[in-house]
Formats: structure tokens, sequence, C-alpha cells
């Protein structure tokens, strides 16, 4: 029976690498940079601090343990909504700073100009002071003193830092990684495990090579962001999404500071130690807390709640019929409120349970009736069979990614 058993492991394993997008069928993204290798994103197996109630998930160690799982429930796979567009991360442009900018970009700035011996404020405000140490800093470099922060700059204020790491370098990469990709940690400047953790899981979740070092490549995608570049059409008018790559708007207009298909944000991650399934999608913008949330499409507001952790849920009522919980958020609106398509709704808020933010988006058919959580529920009509503790009639809303901003 185990070597049947193996076999039939074998085959699905041979069929899932063999597909023309490998990558979507995993939920894992390639990325390719000029500075990092080429590497399968595993942050989807591991538990991000990021999330609502994240638990332990099956042990990546054992692989009877993952054979089992996939062999016992190869009825429930569900093949149907597979994305089969391939797609991978793109790094932006390194951001030009000037005199005027109030940002955690200055904030940046200004560490590593501490760090490279300048005396100079930490207050993310590029004022005078400000100007006159990176000019000074780029006569020392031997660029153009125009004290203007650009590519040219950056690379030269940017040094590679790694575990054993000390000082203002140091507090700069943790400062992004809390107050832009949402990560819990402490800024001290000290590079230990804890800080190594989170870089991994960073560069994980943009399919980079996930060594722990912070070199010129991860510097660029934590400052600068990432956008997803992808080949293939919106779907066909069967497709949820691809009927409203069209008509519906992303809900946050920044760039994301990780990748949502990775660090169990994604839709059907564990929790609670493998009682329920992660029900929604979470987006981390790279603007932080304060980010306006804007409707996706126009409707009605039905509900607005206490959520989790001290932050608020929003639910409205679509025209078309469908329903969005947009959660994790504090919003002025009230049951029975229109909306409009790109309104702005509400504003991202840090939760009380880790102090990370995001955006928990549900999406739903809105075929089914009652409250969206139901913790008794276990049949669903759109999404594969496991515990979400929601409605019936809830959509897989990873698709999400697809829509324009």
């Amino acid at each position: 029976m185990k070597s049947i058993k193996f076999s039939v492991i074998i085959c699905f394993l041979f069929l899932l690498f063999s597909c023309s997008n490998p990558s979507d069928m995993n939920n894992t993204d390639l990325g390719i940079n000029n500075n990092d290798t080429i590497s399968i994103d595993q942050e989807s197996k591991a538990v991000d601090e990021n999330q609502n109630n994240d638990g332990e998930i099956t042990d990546i160690n054992d692989p009877n343990a993952i054979f089992d799982d996939v062999y016992d429930n190869w009825g429930e796979l569900d093949f149907s909504s597979v994305n089969t567009r391939a797609s991978t991360w793109v790094v932006k442009a390194w951001p030009i700073v000037r005199k005027g900018a109030e940002s955690l970009n200055v904030k940046i700035i200004q560490y590593l100009l501490k760090a490279a011996g300048y005396s100079i404020s930490i207050d993310g405000q590029f004022g005078s002071g400000t100007e006159s140490v990176v000019k000074a800093f780029q006569r020392a470099k031997g660029l153009s003193a125009d004290g203007i922060v650009g590519s040219g700059t950056w690379s030269k204020l940017i040094i590679t830092i790694k575990q054993g790491s000390n000082g203002y370098s140091v507090k700069a990469l943790q400062d992004v990684l809390r107050n832009r990709c949402g990560y819990s940690l402490t800024i001290d400047g000290a590079f230990g495990t804890g800080t190594k953790g989170k870089v991994v899981q960073f560069q994980s979740s943009y399919a980079l090579s996930a060594d722990g070092v912070v070199g010129p490549t991860t510097w660029q995608y934590l400052i600068a962001g990432a956008t997803k570049s992808s080949n293939g059409g919106g779907g066909s008018s069967n497709d949820f999404w691809g009927s409203r790559v069209s008509s519906w708007t992303f809900p946050v207009k920044s760039s994301l500071a990780c990748n949502p298909n990775t660090g169990a944000r994604y839709f059907g991650a564990v929790r609670n130690g493998g009682a329920r399934s992660h029900a929604g999608v979470d987006l981390i913008p790279s603007t932080g807390t304060g980010t306006n949330v804007y409707a996706m499409t126009s409707g009605t507001v039905i509900n607005y709640y206490y959520f989790y952790s001290g932050t608020y849920a929003l639910e409205v009522k679509n025209d078309d019929g469908t329903v969005i919980r947009y959660g994790e958020i504090t919003s002025s609106l009230r049951s029975g409120a229109r909306v409009s398509k790109n309104q702005i709704i509400g504003k991202i808020i840090r939760n009380t349970a880790g102090g990370s933010y995001m955006l928990h988006l549900e999406v739903y058919k809105g075929t089914s009736s009652g409250s969206l959580t139901q913790g008794a529920n276990h049949t669903y009509k759109y999404v594969t069979k496991r515990n979400y503790q929601r409605r019936s009639d809830l959509i897989d809303p990873m698709g999400v990614t697809r829509l324009s901003r």
C-alpha cells in the first residue's frame, strides 16, 4: 500500500511541475533580478507574525505528513480556478527624494547618512540641514552635489548588512520592515536572529535568494518596492475576477510591501494550528498605517463593526449583488451609506496583536444569506472544501491582484 501511495504522490508532483505554469499551481512566484539568484518562494510554508491568530502549519520536515495530507485530500483538490498567467515581481526604480519631502524614505536616508558618520537628526523631514549633509556626502563620493537623492546616491548610501551587524544601517532596515512591511520587531540597531528571520520572509515573498543578507537588490525591493507583471489576458466571462478586471479597482493605490501569495497572507493559509483556514487575503501597503482604502466597486454599506484586535470591518453589498468585507480598518461610514467605485471608505490601522497592519479582504458571491462569519459551516459553493468558518458563498479573493490601481 505504501508503494502505491508513494507512486500516486510522485505522479501528482510530476503533473504540478510539468504544467505550463507551475508557479501559479502552488502559489509560488519566480523572480529574476540582477543581483539575487532565482529561487522558489517557500515562505508560504511559514507562519508570519503579521497575520491574525497565526498557528502552526504542517511540519515541512516530515515528508510523510505532507504526502498523507495530499493523498487523503486528493478528491477535494480543485484545479478549475487555477490562474494560468505567468507572473514575476519587477523591482521599481529607486525613488527620487529631495528637499521638502517628509516620509519614511527620508528617515532611511538620514539613518544611512548617520551610519556613514555624518551628524544629522533622524526625523523623516528633508529640510535644509538634511540637504546640506546629502551634498557633503555626494561630494565625498564623487557625485554631483545637488542635494537630491536619486539612484546614484542611493547606491552609495546602502551597505550590505547581515546577522551580527549593528548600528544605524540596521535601524534603517528594521524601521522599513516594521513600518512599511508591517513586520513586528524592535528597532534596536542589532541584527539578530529575529531581524534575520524577517529579512528571510521578505526575500522569500519576492522570490529573492532568501539568505537573510541585505545587499543592493534586497535594499531596493525594501525601499523602492516592486510590482507584479503578468502574461495573459483578463480571463473569460465565466471567470469571476476576469469579468471584473475592467469594472472593479484595487482597494489601495500604493504598491504592496509584501507578496500576498506568501507568508500566510494568502487565501486558504492555515490558522489556529489547523483549526481553520484563512478566508481572505491580507494586503500590506508600502505606505503603512493610515493608507486610504478605496471601494472596489459601487454599492451600499451593510454593516460596520469591531473585527479584530482594535480594528474594524466594513461590509459592502455591491450593486452586482456581491459582498466585500474590508477588514482591519477604521471608517466613518455606517449601514445604509452609498459608496462609489474609487471612493475612500476607510483607513488601514495597526492592530493590537503584535502591532501589524494590513487590509484583510474577503469576497462573497452574494448567493447566500446570514452573517459572513459562520463557524459551524463546512459547505462551500465556489471554493475548495476547507474549514474557513465563513458563509457558503465565499469566493477566492486572490484574483484581486489582477485589478488595476
